[in-house]
This record gives C-alpha cells, sequence and structure tokens, in this order.
C-alpha cells in the first residue's frame, strides 16, 4: 500500500523524564542503498518532512510493588519489583528446601527452564508488552533471595499505568501472570 514504519531508538538521561516532552523527527528525503553497503544510497523522493508528538504518559517516581506470589508451580517467589520509565528490579525468593535438591543456582536455573526476565509487562488496558534491556543478577545464597536490576530498556515506561507483570517458566514455556493490585 505504499506505507513505511519506522522503528526509531532514543538515547536518554536516566535522570530526566521523557514524559510530557515533545519529540521530533526530521526526515529529508527517502532512497534506497545500493547493491552492496558500500555503494552509495540513491534519493528516490527528495523532501523534507518533520514528524512531531508529545510523549504522554505520567514523569512519577519509580513505583514498587510486594507481590509475593508464586512463579506458575515453581518454588520461586516474585517478592518486590520496582519499575522506572527506564529500568526495573525483580527479587525473588526460592524456596529453602526445593533449593537443597540442586548443586548450585546455574543448576537450579537449568533444571527448572526459568529465566529471572520477564515475558512482559501487563497495561491497565490489558495489553502486554515485552520490555528488554541490559542488566545484572546477584543470587544471596544465605539468604535465598535472587536479585535482577534491568537497565536501559528498549521502551519509556509509565509506572503508573502497569498493573503485572508475565513470566514463562518449564519446558514447555508455560506462562504465569501476577497481578500486583
Amino acid at each position: 500500500d505504499g506505507s513505511i514504519e519506522f522503528s526509531i531508538d532514543f538515547a536518554f538521561s536516566p535522570d530526566e523524564s521523557l514524559f510530557g516532552k515533545e519529540m521530533a523527527v526530521t526526515f529529508t528525503g527517502f532512497g534506497i542503498q545500493g547493491a552492496t553497503k558500500y555503494d552509495e544510497a540513491v534519493m528516490t523522493v527528495p523532501g523534507d518532512w518533520e514528524l512531531t508528538w508529545t510523549l504522554e504518559g505520567s514523569a512519577g517516581e519509580a513505583k514498587t510493588w510486594i507481590p509475593n506470589a508464586p512463579i506458575g508451580s515453581l518454588p520461586i517467589t516474585l517478592s518486590q519489583v520496582e519499575i522506572g520509565q527506564y529500568s526495573m528490579k525483580l527479587i525473588y525468593r526460592i524456596d529453602e528446601q526445593a533449593y537443597a535438591k540442586y548443586a548450585d543456582f546455574d543448576d537450579f536455573q537449568f533444571k527448572n527452564a526459568w529465566s529471572p526476565y520477564p515475558a512482559g509487562v501487563r497495561w491497565k488496558d490489558g495489553t502486554e508488552m515485552f520490555v528488554n534491556g541490559g542488566g545484572t543478577q546477584s543470587w544471596d545464597a544465605e539468604n535465598h533471595r535472587f536479585t535482577v536490576i534491568i537497565c536501559a530498556l528498549d521502551a519509556v515506561l509509565d509506572p503508573e499505568q502497569i498493573v503485572g507483570m508475565s513470566f514463562y517458566f518449564g519446558t514447555e514455556r508455560e506462562k504465569c501472570d501476577i497481578p500486583f493490585e
């Protein structure tokens, strides 16, 4: 139908909210790439276009939930979740007796086919969105707590609109939804 879809990644400062800000993208023509990546691009439609919009959402602080909910049938409880515009922190508690059957945390994670990264966040309107980003994780063996911090998310989140999270687990990739409220 002649339409074009663009996906644009923005770099941002974690100290500054993007909500309520006007965003702008300017195109100075469209073209096609040459036969190889070393060939010069060929302008096919010259012109100037500017797209502007305001990123809607609340510019509040990160929000914290204490769901204390199990991840499906696994001996894992999602204890705490903190979500900001650009990052999230998840704290899990592993059942001590169940954990004793495994050699170490990697063995536990592998044999349960469990990833500590969420399948998605659920919005107030009922839709779900997969979010991804780099991060770090740590295992506190003494307290059987596993913490995951995901930063530099590939989306800007409005914590006020989030009502839950989902996870995949098990060899059949079962899905578990955890409401926050």
